[in-house]
């Protein structure tokens, strides 16, 4: 019998690890408006710098690019799971490296953001490629 340890990934999933902060939801939150608030705020790009192209969805591309995208290494990523899930997660993507820089960048995002309470953990999960 084979034994397989790590993480498992086939052509249409992905394993990844997310060093980060997560926080519940409340019945005002916006998606979209988090999403431009950690762009704004953490990645320091202002709302009138994103691209619009031809119509809203080369916008929503870039958003998604920035914040989604499983190549934006060292960069933030949003986890947000099913849209009835009340966790949100802000972190880094990591594969390996230091973590005390990466902890030191979520940290400061955590403070821009107000959840600077928050603990830094460590996320594990499967996505979809």
């Amino acid at each position: 019998m084979k034994i397989r340890t790590g993480f498992v990934s086939n052509s249409s999933s992905s394993s990844f690890v997310v060093l980060g902060f997560s926080f519940k939801k409340d019945e005002n939150f916006s998606l979209k408006k988090f999403e431009l608030e950690v762009i704004e705020k953490v990645l320091n790009i202002p709302f009138e710098d994103i691209p619009i192209g031809n119509n809203n969805y080369d916008r929503e591309d870039y958003i998604y690019n920035l914040l989604y995208a499983a190549d934006n290494s060292n960069s933030f990523i949003i986890l947000s799971g099913h849209p009835d899930d009340e966790t949100i997660v802000l972190g880094i993507e990591i594969a390996s490296g230091e973590v005390e820089p990466i902890i030191d960048k979520v940290k400061e995002a955590a403070k821009k953001l107000g959840f600077s309470d928050k603990k830094i953990k460590f996320f594990t999960g499967t996505k979809m490629s």
